[in-house]
C-alpha cells in the first residue's frame, strides 16, 4: 500500500487548478512542466558555471513557477 506524500498531492492539486482555470489539459500540463523544469535546470547550471552564482540564487519562488508555466506555454510551438 502506497500513500501519496503531501507533495504530490499538493502538486496535484496545483495542477488540476490550473488544469481548470487555463482550460488546458493536465497531462499537456504536466508534460510542458517537465519540460520547462528541464530547461530552468540547463539554464541553472550554466548560469552557475559562467557566473559563479550559487544554487540558492538560481532558484524560481513556489508562485513565480505559475508564471513561468503560463509564459512557456505561450511561446513553446513544439
Amino acid at each position: 500500500y502506497h500513500q501519496p506524500t503531501t507533495y504530490q498531492n499538493d502538486h496535484e492539486q496545483w495542477i488540476d487548478s490550473l488544469s481548470q482555470s487555463w482550460n488546458i489539459h493536465r497531462d499537456i500540463l504536466q508534460f510542458n512542466l517537465k519540460k520547462m523544469l528541464t530547461l530552468l535546470h540547463q539554464l541553472a547550471y550554466k548560469r552557475m558555471y559562467h557566473f559563479s552564482t550559487h544554487p540558492q540564487e538560481e532558484t524560481l519562488y513556489e508562485d513565480e513557477y505559475k508564471i513561468a508555466l503560463e509564459f512557456y506555454l505561450q511561446m513553446d510551438y513544439n
